[in-house]
């Protein structure tokens, strides 16, 4: 758990994350502002720290919007809509992306090389609580992780072929 210090004055509160601890979804997560830490009652937020060439598994989140901002690494998400078509969105350091609640998805490291490093917001005050597996989904999960790895290297070939660095 993270420690934390809080401001009597003023309800505000310092917090210094934990230990990294690996949620349901196969993703390791550092919960920082919740109920517990913070006194929050509509929000958390925590790190998401995703190995090089990892993914997730598919997931859900019953009650909590999410917004994942990449500070280091390149990702991708794929979600599932209700007929259960995948589709790839990638996002990059400074990005942000939206997941509304009940959308199936997963993330993937688009680098084999190089980690991820996120930070969620969550408007749930108990971060990773209402999380739900999708074991239904995971299966098309390993195919697409190499494809689109796989066009990470190409797009990172090509851009160092072009003198645009850093890429990884």
């Amino acid at each position: 758990m993270p420690n934390h210090d809080h401001d009597r004055g003023t309800g505000a509160v310092r917090i210094v994350g934990g230990a990294l601890e690996m949620g349901l979804q196969r993703q390791q997560l550092r919960a920082m502002v919740t109920a517990s830490t913070a006194g929050a009652r509509c929000l958390s937020s925590g790190d998401v720290y995703m190995a090089p060439g990892h993914y997730s598994a598919a997931h859900i989140y019953a009650e909590a919007e999410i917004i994942v901002r990449i500070l280091d690494g390149y990702a991708a998400t794929v979600t599932w809509g209700d007929e259960g078509t995948a589709a790839v969105m990638r996002h990059e350091p400074g990005q942000d992306l939206y997941v509304p609640a009940g959308l199936a998805h997963a993330a993937i490291n688009l680098s084999r090389t190089h980690p991820v490093l996120a930070y969620e917001v969550r408007s749930t005050p108990r971060f990773n609580e209402d999380v739900s597996p999708r074991p239904d989904l995971d299966a098309q999960l390993p195919l697409l992780a190499q494809q689109v790895q796989d066009e990470h290297v190409d797009r990172v070939r090509q851009a160092q072929a072009r003198g645009e660095l850093p890429w990884w």
